[in-house]
């Protein structure tokens, strides 16, 4: 049985398997597949910028465009990432992205065979040595096993336009990442999109 006091009230997981989360107005929400939960994928909150694009299904979001994931923007352009949650590292590579024409550097764990998280260090610079430099930066390797914590590598200062695209994949399809964050790292995550967009969400 999960216990959670939220504004003075204790709330008991009937099916002593709930996990809840508080809500701003000081009631809770069910967490969805509490089986599986994640940290923030950064190391350092004070290391973040404002969040200017987070995950849009349909386009209605205040950034008013479709997006996968969660761009995570470093102030000063360079900051610690780790794994939000256990699992092999099944993907560390190097790609030219098409769309930008930049180098990037994707990493992707696999928790389970259904939840897979994916990083992109995005963009690097246009030419090759950067994205190697960038590369370089990268903590895991391909087969590794990883912990909840772990460091994965390092953002570093490609330009102005460097972050790093988080997103989640359930059965291989994109899908919100707010109900699987901790509620610590949801608020985290939740306050740096506010920053930007005051009273916006994570997820559209």
């Amino acid at each position: 049985m999960v216990l959670t006091i939220c504004a003075g009230l204790t709330l008991i997981g009937s099916q002593g398997c709930d996990i809840f989360e508080c809500t701003e107005s000081g009631g809770s929400t069910a967490r969805a597949d509490a089986e599986f939960s994640m940290l923030a994928p950064y190391t350092n909150v004070s290391e973040m910028a404002p969040i200017n694009e987070a995950y849009d299904e349909v386009g209605n979001s205040p950034w008013g465009f479709t997006h996968n994931g969660v761009d995570f923007f470093a102030i000063g352009g360079q900051a610690t990432f780790q794994a939000v949650c256990p699992g092999e590292i099944v993907q560390v590579n190097l790609w030219l992205n098409p769309g930008n024409s930049r180098w990037q550097v994707n990493v992707t764990i696999r928790y389970n065979n259904r939840f897979s998280v994916e990083y992109a260090f995005e963009p690097t610079p246009a030419d090759q040595a950067g994205g190697q430099a960038q590369l370089a930066a990268i903590n895991v390797a391909e087969g590794q096993t990883v912990a909840a914590g772990d460091t994965l590598g390092v953002l570093i200062a490609g330009d102005n336009r460097s972050h790093v695209d988080f997103s989640l994949r359930d059965n291989n399809n994109f899908i919100c990442p707010e109900p699987h964050f901790t509620a610590a790292a949801t608020i985290e995550i939740l306050g740096l999109v506010r920053q930007q967009w005051p009273g916006a969400s994570i997820c559209y």
